[in-house]
């Protein structure tokens, strides 16, 4: 019998990964007076180029690779084959939802921070 669960360590890691990043972001001052001056330069046109770029992929091939896995599973017997498509159905169902989401707590999270880039940058332009 395991001690933890690996979803349970799993959600650990993610809100220890988050914690630690917003701390990151929010600890030195000169972070949070720079983030203005990279409005207008190519870092920011950057951001705001392949953020959307990047999310969108993940959606569609998150999107795609579940239906994939939907129909791969209904094709076969074995119980053992049917529940491994059935996790990736479900793994790549929740990345083609959760990204969107994700990237707008990213926007949110920077605005919080006080970091001046989150007013230039759009990184879920659909939300």
């Amino acid at each position: 019998m395991q001690l933890v669960d690996s979803g349970k360590r799993r959600l650990v890691a993610i809100v220890f990964g988050i914690a630690s990043g917003v701390a990151a972001l929010s600890s030195p001052v000169s972070a949070q007076s720079a983030g203005s001056d990279l409005c207008g330069t190519p870092i920011e046109s950057a951001l705001n180029e392949f953020g959307p770029i990047i999310i969108s992929a993940l959606i569609i091939i998150g999107a795609f690779v579940a239906m994939i896995a939907h129909g791969m599973s209904g094709l076969h017997k074995d119980p053992d084959t049917v529940r491994f498509y059935r996790k990736w159905r479900n793994r790549a169902g929740l990345t083609a939802v959760t990204t969107p989401v994700v990237g707008y707590f990213i926007e949110v999270a920077l605005g919080i921070v006080g970091v001046g880039l989150a007013g230039c940058i759009e990184i879920v332009p659909f939300l």
